[in-house]
Order: structure tokens, then sequence, then C-alpha cells
């Protein structure tokens, strides 16, 4: 970009940030601003902030007439961002900058009160917003962030990595405000729909996405599908980690440095997620990370299957809903080495069997076997409508709750998917010799436990 038209942008700024930080002691609205408290809880408080949409109401004509020399010189220089030509950045939204001529300036300040919280800014700030007005010019590509609050996470730590793109954080006092309170005109959208209370976790990637202009409107995967795809298969690294209620809700975006289009946020809309606490202690750190890796690297349809449902099953209300997931599930590995013409007999026998030999003692094995075929005999009732009962006999003739067998019968299932996902490049499960082997507690070098 000529310096001339990045003078002309400064100058233009310099300008109008005394009359706005004026304008900020004028017209004021009651917003809420978070702190956290010593017991580590969240503390609201309202106070009175400047209203941003109001200065820039208040500011407009003045606004409008120190960006004319700029959007002046940048429009002629840069025919492809006039009037009646979209711009944006494939797989996102686009719009018109020269419909509203006075955009890139306001846009440029509405910047600068994010990034300080104040119009009174020093010249650094203000050049660096022009340097990346130049880049998002003279780039193809830029930088973008997608991010979700984590609902009903917990851990000890600041941040950990979930496979080679993504990263759980702590959200710092500002941010919480800026997702759960600040000015009543600015930031609603990112507000989660269900009231869960401060969220203090989110999770985060980053994308390059490449800017093109009317006429080749989408030609890459839509920023909305990589972040969606992303995050479900964290939540899906989560679910099968350990036990507990935790999703996502809204999904927003955010560019890393300046630039004047704009991203929305989208609703995440799935199984619903009920309050609850999933915690991740400091000594699970690795293991989740381990688990993460794994879960990210999987391409074996029977233990996709077997995470999707114990997924599902860790959202479900109803403990008849995470009964048949959890044993559709176990189904999936238990039963993958049988032949379409095997699985037309025997197979509450087969499912029963082949879970007891995941365990070492004569007793533990009798036990699994009877836990397994109790599954499997709710399972079916619960399927063919059969089951009404609040009580259960799984294992054995032990009687339980419905809740309490569904619990049970998730963590059986979490239990087969994190004895086979390391192996999962070459389940051995699928091979019928592995069974068999286990059955007379036979271990070889291609079928060992």
């Amino acid at each position: 970009m000529k310096a001339e038209i990045k003078d002309s942008l400064r100058r233009a700024i310099l300008k109008c940030l005394p009359l706005l930080h004026q304008l900020s002691d004028r017209f004021l609205e009651t917003g809420r601003v978070w702190s956290k408290r010593p017991d580590g809880g969240w503390q609201g408080e309202g106070r009175l902030m400047p209203s941003r949409l109001k200065i820039f109401i208040a500011a407009d004509a003045e606004i409008r007439s120190e960006s004319t020399g700029f959007e002046s010189l940048f429009f002629t220089e840069y025919p492809e961002y006039s009037e009646g030509r979209l711009v944006g950045y494939d797989g996102t939204t686009y719009l018109q900058l020269a419909h509203d001529r006075a955009l890139i300036l306001r846009c440029a300040l509405g910047c600068l009160w994010d990034r300080c919280q104040t119009f009174a800014c020093d010249e650094a700030a203000v050049e660096r917003i022009v340097s990346e007005f130049a880049e998002f010019v003279d780039s193809p590509n830029i930088r973008v962030r997608f991010q979700a609050q984590l609902l009903n996470y917990r851990m000890h730590a600041d941040t950990v990595n979930i496979g080679d793109m993504l990263t759980i954080r702590r959200l710092n006092d500002r941010e919480i405000t800026e997702f759960h309170g600040g000015s009543q005109t600015v930031g609603l959208s990112k507000r989660p729909s269900l009231d869960f209370g401060p969220i203090e976790f989110v999770i985060e990637g980053e994308v390059d996405v490449t800017k093109s202009f009317g006429g080749d409107l989408f030609r890459s995967k839509p920023l909305l599908e990589i972040a969606r795809e992303q995050f479900d298969k964290a939540v899906l690294c989560l679910r099968t980690f350990k036990g507990g209620s935790v999703g996502y809700d809204w999904v927003h975006f955010n560019f890393l440095k300046f630039c004047p289009c704009t991203l929305p946020s989208y609703r995440a809309f799935g199984l619903g997620i009920h309050p609850g606490v999933y915690w991740i202690s400091e000594q699970e750190i690795n293991d989740l990370t381990n688990h993460a890796g794994q879960v990210f690297g999987l391409r074996e349809a029977a233990l996709e299957i077997a995470c999707a449902r114990l997924a599902d099953a860790e959202a479900r209300i109803r403990p008849q809903d995470q009964i048949l997931d959890a044993v559709i599930g176990m189904e999936a590995v238990l039963l993958a080495a049988l032949e379409n013409e095997d699985r037309r007999s025997e197979l509450k026998y087969r499912f029963s069997l082949n879970y007891s030999t995941l365990f070492s003692s004569p007793h533990e094995r009798l036990e699994a076997f009877r836990t397994a075929k109790g599954f499997y005999d709710l399972r079916s009732r619960i399927a063919h409508g059969g089951e009404r009962s609040k009580a259960s006999k799984v294992p054995g003739d032990k009687k339980m709750s419905l809740n309490e067998a569904a619990r049970l019968a998730t963590e059986a299932l979490r239990m087969l998917i994190k004895r086979f996902l390391p192996e999962a490049n070459s389940p051995p499960y699928k091979r019928p010799t592995f069974w068999e082997h286990a059955y007379f507690g036979l271990v070889d070098s291609q079928d060992s436990f």
C-alpha cells in the first residue's frame, strides 16, 4: 500500500480520537464487569461505562468528514474494493466496503477501542492499526481465530492442547466481561443462550483464510464447518476420556489483526448440555493430551461408532437413551469380527463372552460375562418397548436403578474404547483369532492383550 494512503488513514484516526474521547464522558450506560474472587468464584458488578454505539452516532458527521480524503485515495487506487464490489474471505461472509465510505475509518476506531478500552490511544497503537490495514489490502490471506466457550469445563491448569489445532484456555477478567457483561449494546451475541454462569474456559483454534472478491464466493470449505468439525472432535475426546456433561453452545470468529470485514457468531445446535461439572485434574492433563491425539487420528469405523455413541450417551438425560447408546457402542467393537451371516444368531452370547475376556481372573470374567448379558437384555427390552420399570438387574441378579445401569454401561464402553484406541490403526478385535485365543487365555505376538 502506498505511503500516502497510510498517512491519510493515520491522520484521519488521530483527528477523530480526541473528539471520541471527549464524547466518552458524556454518553454512558450501565454495564456489568466481572472479576474473580479470592475463593475462585466470579463476581459481577454494575458500572457506568462509555456507550460506544452512542458515541459513534454522535460523532458520525465528523467521522465521515475526516474520512473523505482517505476514502478518495483508497478507492481510486484499489477499484476492486469500490462500490458494488463484494469483498470477504472464502468460506465466510462478504460485504461492500464502499457502500458506507466511512466504514473503514469507523472500524479502525472501533478496533482501537476494543484493544485499548479508551480513545486516548498512543501513536504506537494507531500505527499498528494502519500497518495491519495495509497488510489486509496487500496480503491474500488473513489469520482467523475460531472460539467457543466450554460449558461445565473446569481444570487447575491454564491451558491444554487438544489435537494439533486446538487449545483449551482459561479466560481472564476482561474476556469474561466481554462474554458475560460489558456494555448493554455491544457483545450481546457472545453470551451463551443457557445460564451456566460465567464460563471460564474456551476452546479455540486458528486458520488462514483467503481473500476473495464478488465472483469467487465459497470455493473452499466454510469457516463454520471447519470450526464445527474441530470442536465436535474435541468434545468427542473429552466425553470419551471421562464421564460428565461437557460441550459448547456458540461459535465465535475473530480476525487476529485489524480487518474492516465482519465475522458473525453462530449457534451450535446439537444435543443439549445440562448443567454439571466436568473436571480435569493436573494429573490427568498428559493422559488427556495423549487420548486426544489418538481420537483425532482415529480412522477405524468400529471405534469411531463406539466413540460417537459414548459421546451421545454422555449428553442424554434419559437413562434408557444412555443405555441404548452405550450398548450399541459396545456392540460395534465386541462384534466387529463377525461376518454378516454370523450375525443372525448368538449375538448376546458372543457379545458377553468377548467382553468377559478383557478381564483377568475367572471371578472377574464371570462377573463381566453376566454384566454384559444384562446390558444386552436391558438394551433389547428398551429398544422393543418392554422396559418400563425404574429398576433393572445388571449385573446378574443385583438390582440397580436405570440411572446406575446407564452409568455402568457408559463406563464399560469407555473402558473398551481406551483399551483398543492405541491399536486403532490395526484393530485386533476385528480378527476372529483374537477372540478365539482370548477364550482360552492364550496370548501370542499377533493377538496380545
